[in-house]
């Protein structure tokens, strides 16, 4: 009798101090009343704060962060993101951007696109990345990605440069996919052929001009579409 009795006493001081503290959960005292932003530019956090969207009844402590980032993350230019709570009425977003690793030429300037070939800006002067050309039809619209293929064919290539010190300011033409050719910032051209084995034959012909440069010659055009087989011309 005397444990039931205990039993019972508990459940009468538990059951109003739980219901206290669901009602205080649940209360306006703790309703989610700011977003704070934190991003690499006010641009980006004003799309970011854009995005996002919550009930009007959130709770600081309780409503899921996965839902805020999830939203955070419909922004194409944000590459990651993480949550923080506020308590008692606030959530700290913080958001890193994708950065642009070359640009897209058109007769209307530049789109500037990432790694995962996202197309992320618009510029109309040149900007101080690798320029791709004839890798898309048309201009894509911002937010969408590069084909696939066309892409991978792309990131093979910047590779190959990157490896041997050519990608500064290299310019590549892939409108003809047989005729795959480039211009280094120093002036010399490069013939690729086709899309197989770009990052070998980049290497190749980046390693071949330097051995040129330090014979003292001074490169004009160096083919290497016959990886196995190259063929140059000097000034």
């Amino acid at each position: 009798m005397k444990h039931h009795h205990r039993m019972g006493t508990l459940t009468l001081v538990v059951a109003p101090l739980l219901g206290a503290g669901l009602g205080l959960l649940a209360s306006p005292l703790l309703r989610i009343e700011q977003v704070t932003i934190v991003a690499p530019t006010p641009e980006l956090a004003a799309e970011v704060g854009r995005q996002i969207h919550l009930p009007p009844d959130a709770s600081a402590l309780l409503y899921p962060l996965c839902h805020v980032c999830a939203q955070a993350r419909t922004c194409y230019r944000v590459e990651d993101c993480s949550v923080r709570r506020q308590l008692p009425h606030g959530l700290l977003v913080r958001v890193t951007a994708r950065e642009p690793i070359a640009a897209l030429c058109d007769p209307e300037g530049y789109t500037l696109v990432s790694r995962e070939g996202i197309c992320l800006y618009r510029r109309e002067s040149r900007p101080d990345l690798p320029l791709l050309r004839g890798l898309a039809n048309s201009r894509l619209p911002l937010g969408s990605a590069v084909d696939r293929d066309h892409w991978r064919w792309a990131l093979e290539l910047l590779a190959g440069a990157t490896k041997v010190g050519v990608r500064d300011g290299i310019e590549t033409d892939f409108t003809e996919l047989y005729q795959i050719s480039v211009k280094t910032r120093a002036g010399w051209r490069g013939a690729l052929g086709n899309v197989n084995s770009l990052t070998r034959k980049v290497t190749i012909m980046g390693e071949l001009a330097e051995q040129l440069r330090r014979e003292g010659q001074t490169p004009r055009v160096i083919d290497v579409s016959i990886p196995e087989s190259p063929r140059w011309t000097t000034i």
